[in-house]
């Protein structure tokens, strides 16, 4: 019993120095993964947005240098615990893509998404949609601005969109230089590939359609081309999200936290599940029938 009593110590203090070693180990292998997911960020065609919405977020009163720090730091954590969780982070059309399963996308969305998006959603019985192409359910850490492929769409197309931008920026709008376009019309969503229902991630999200026109390219008079300012005010610009997803028309959205994507073939499912899912959080009656 003696000796027992004696080697115990010695077992006790080599467990509490090799623990805390390791946990360090562990603390700084972590630290330089994120570190290097932040470097990386830098590159990523979805990086600018963010960056503004720290700035916003700020006051505009941080210098792009200081949020575009925070924002790598932020964005390179995110990635990395979305790969640790949900699997390996995969490089996708320029974005950083995390796949999902059903049930992961469901408890991500109502965790961590706008849930007045996910409300609106729901009162409108239907979702925002795009052609994302993707054939399961993923986290798109990086949004891809709109702005990036419309620059390289026939020079017409391309000049109307950089104006808009201009306009849309400068009257404190969510732009097309840090959002897409998402539309409430599976069908058109699917003309550009295949679709899926789309979930932005944080509360920072921003969104804004337009009450006269179903879409934002081409305006029904050539001569608006002049001006694309003043045609985005005579189209009556809403943040009315619910209304918007029930309209069927184009509605840009902001999203710089990424968003979820799920393929639409899996609307029935997913929509059963965020209802089910609300209920429990809330204790309310499913919005929809």
């Amino acid at each position: 019993m003696r000796r027992r009593w004696l080697q115990s110590p010695r077992r006790s203090l080599a467990r509490s120095t090799a623990f805390p070693a390791a946990a360090a180990i562990v603390a700084v292998a972590a630290a330089v993964a994120a570190v290097a997911a932040s470097v990386v960020c830098y590159t990523l065609p979805g990086f600018e947005p963010v960056v503004a919405a720290v700035q916003r977020a700020s006051g505009a009163r941080l210098p792009r240098r200081g949020a575009a720090a925070i924002a790598a730091a932020s964005w390179g954590v995110a990635i990395q615990l979305a790969a640790a969780e949900e699997g390996p982070v995969v490089g996708r059309g320029g974005a950083l893509v995390v796949p999902l399963d059903i049930r992961k996308a469901v408890r991500l969305i109502l965790r961590q998404g706008d849930q007045a998006f996910v409300k609106a959603a729901l009162e409108a019985g239907r979702p925002l949609y795009r052609g994302e192409g993707l054939t399961e359910p993923a986290r798109v850490v990086a949004q891809v601005p709109d702005l990036e492929d419309k620059a390289s769409s026939p020079q017409a197309e391309a000049r109307w969109f950089k104006a808009l931008d201009a306009a849309l920026r400068s009257q404190g709008k969510p732009a097309l230089g840090e959002g897409q376009l998402w539309v409430g019309d599976v069908a058109v969503a699917a003309s550009y590939g295949p679709a899926c229902s789309m979930w932005p991630i944080d509360e920072q999200s921003r969104c804004l359609w337009l009450e006269n026109a179903r879409l934002w390219w081409p305006p029904a008079n050539p001569d608006d081309a002049e001006n694309p300012g003043a045609w985005m005010e005579a189209q009556k610009p809403s943040t009315d999200i619910a209304a918007g997803i029930r309209s069927g028309h184009e509605v840009l959205v902001s999203a710089p936290g990424g968003y979820v994507a799920v393929p639409a073939d899996l609307d029935s499912e997913l929509f059963e599940r965020l209802r089910a899912g609300l209920n429990v959080a809330t204790g309310s009656p499913p919005s929809v029938q």
